[in-house]
């Protein structure tokens, strides 16, 4: 369905993202958003960054099934990705800096993320993060220390 340059398609993926949110369901939001991530890809990441990482209210499950997509179409072979990398991952990074703000537990996502990327950012943040103990989860701890003591290697 993604695939498709239908614009009844295409609104039909938006639709069905956008009824996601209204709902705050996390049913099937992993494809959803990968859909409407390759059908609008000028758009599509600025209405994630609005609707889930700068929304506080949003549960744990749907951020993490939002974060399951965007790694999956940042993925070195993803089509979408090899087009329009360094804007895409520009955008992206924009939108974690929300998601760090508003939901600091899920930084283990963002630290994985930029790890496959070899992209030193973030590092300030994830140091206060860490300093704050506001990780939970000993897996998200691993993944932004990992991080941490990768990113020197990265590029900015």
């Amino acid at each position: 369905l993604a695939q498709s340059n239908d614009e009844n398609d295409q609104a039909y993926i938006r639709s069905n993202f956008e009824s996601a949110a209204r709902v705050g369901s996390a049913r099937n939001l992993s494809a959803w958003t990968t859909a409407f991530v390759e059908t609008q890809p000028d758009t599509s990441i600025e209405l994630i960054d609005e609707l889930y990482f700068q929304n506080r209210a949003r549960s744990r499950k749907e951020l993490e099934e939002i974060l399951k997509a965007i790694s999956v179409i940042t993925a070195v072979q993803h089509p979408l990705l090899i087009r329009r990398e360094a804007e895409l991952r520009r955008r992206i990074l924009d939108a974690y800096a929300s998601l760090l703000d508003n939901h600091p537990s899920l930084a283990g996502w963002v630290a994985r993320d930029l790890s496959h990327w070899r992209r030193n950012a973030f590092v300030a943040r994830f140091k206060e993060i860490r300093r704050n103990g506001k990780l939970l989860d000993p897996a998200s701890e691993l993944a932004v220390d990992l991080y941490l003591r990768q990113s020197t290697r990265f590029a900015k």
